[in-house]
């Protein structure tokens, strides 16, 4: 069966544009969707909505799994998600309170219930590989869970060697990492890439792991407090994600520190957030909005039928330097 790849390849665009014309949104010109529907009839491609509507057994929509959370950055993330699905004539339904209730079973059912044609994950769960055996195609937007789940995320790596790179060029000697991963430092390419450039140094860091409990920012609060007190010498922080290095931004004022005079903060993620913080946070910026846009149209091809030429996709990262180094 042809793909939107296969219509974008002949006509030459891209297959965003592809499926926007095909689903009648955009402005093209008349030429352009001359070509495309063209192409289209003599590929004998179908879209989802129009396969749906020949078989009640088909469908148009992608689940996607996220953490039901109090960090801003998932509400980010599935909202871009929902902006590209619907660029490729699908609908998005969030399955988190679903997955989280039910086991593998029931939740394929509530999934084939629902008319679910594949899945997206964006939060690491306790048992990825459960979700090879639903039948559906899975990848995963933002974090890699498994190897057999083709994934699609920042590159981490590069971000732990760029923070390590600028906290050194800024005079950090005794460095802190804190992350509240609930996978540990075994599987954080952030901490690894980190670490690596560190190692280059003759440096090393002291990691922190704040995993009791993500969502209780007292709890945090207290831990980032005794990791300092642990570590008094400390003059430069990497905090695994935006959300925790304001913690600790926060927690640092409150304890008296002078930033970035005595210490310096380094986080990552998204810059929809940065200009609220006070002082403004030096982050590693990842492009949301293009691992959004891969991860659909990654899943998209493989519910038509198409094999990734990469299982495993990772999007440049760019570092944004402001007041907290």
């Amino acid at each position: 069966m042809a793909s939107l790849k296969d219509i974008a390849d002949r006509v030459g665009i891209s297959k965003a544009a592809v499926s926007r014309i095909l689903n009648g949104k955009g402005s093209f010109s008349r030429d352009t969707i001359y070509k495309v529907e063209k192409a289209a009839r003599e590929l004998n491609y179908t879209l989802p909505s129009m396969a749906a509507e020949e078989n009640n057994n088909s469908a148009n929509t992608i689940g996607l799994i996220v953490p039901l959370s109090h960090i801003p950055y998932f509400g980010v993330l599935s909202s871009r998600i929902e902006a590209a699905a619907y660029d490729y004539g699908y609908g998005l339904l969030l399955c988190s309170s679903a997955y989280e209730h039910l086991n593998s079973e029931e939740f394929a059912a509530w999934l084939r219930r629902h008319r679910v044609s594949g899945l997206i994950v964006g939060v690491m769960l306790n048992h990825p590989a459960e979700l090879t055996d639903l039948g559906l195609p899975v990848v995963s937007a933002g974090l890699e869970i498994a190897p057999e789940i083709p994934s699609v995320s920042a590159d981490n790596l590069s971000m732990g060697r760029i923070a390590a790179r600028h906290l050194l060029s800024r005079g950090c000697k005794n460095l802190l990492y804190i992350s509240n991963s609930n996978s540990g430092l075994k599987n954080d390419h952030r901490y690894r890439g980190f670490y690596q450039e560190l190692e280059k140094n003759q440096l090393v860091a002291w990691p922190t792991i704040l995993a009791d409990d993500h969502n209780d920012s007292r709890a945090i609060k207290e831990m980032i407090t005794e990791t300092l007190m642990d570590h008094p010498e400390a003059d430069g922080i990497f905090a695994e994600s935006q959300t925790l290095a304001l913690e600790c931004v926060r927690t640092l004022q409150d304890l008296g520190y002078r930033i970035p005079e005595e210490i310096k903060v380094i986080g990552c993620g998204s810059p929809y957030f940065g200009s609220y913080a006070v002082p403004r946070l030096t982050i590693l910026e990842e492009n949301t909005d293009l691992i959004a846009k891969k991860t659909v149209s990654l899943l998209a091809d493989l519910i038509e039928g198409g094999h990734p030429t990469n299982d495993h996709l990772t999007v440049p990262v760019s570092l944004q330097i402001n007041q907290t180094t």
